[in-house]
């Protein structure tokens, strides 16, 4: 019984590319895949946003900012659907990330943001 020497080389091929993928981490490991450890300090900031108004804008916000590994956690406020005014605690990596460019990031991603009880 002969084999095709092409498709069993094209198989091999196929099995070999999948292992390597693994074995050198593939585009599947992000840095958000690995456990940040309890002793790394964070802190939390909490915002007033008036956020792109669109369908789930909450949820543009949380993909946007969630790209971000120096993130951790997005907590919002009770007004779901809405999108201006919104109150929004962030935690972050703090020796990571400093307060003032999280403020900005934020800042880029919504139309209106100030820190919670300063001056707008």
């Amino acid at each position: 019984m002969r084999r095709e020497p092409t498709l069993f080389c094209a198989a091999v091929l196929f099995a070999l590319s999948g292992c390597a993928a693994r074995a050198s981490g593939g585009p599947a490991v992000l840095g958000r895949d690995r456990p940040v450890g309890a002793e790394v300090f964070r802190a939390e900031l909490a915002m007033v946003l008036d956020l792109e108004p669109e369908a789930r804008c909450e949820e543009s916000f949380d993909l946007r900012i969630y790209r971000d590994p120096r993130v951790e956690l997005v907590r919002w406020d009770e007004q779901r659907g809405e999108c201006a005014g919104r109150a929004v605690t962030i935690r972050y990596y703090a020796e990571r990330l400093p307060s003032a460019e999280l403020v900005l990031v934020v800042g880029k991603l919504v139309r209106k943001a100030h820190v919670a009880g300063s001056p707008q």
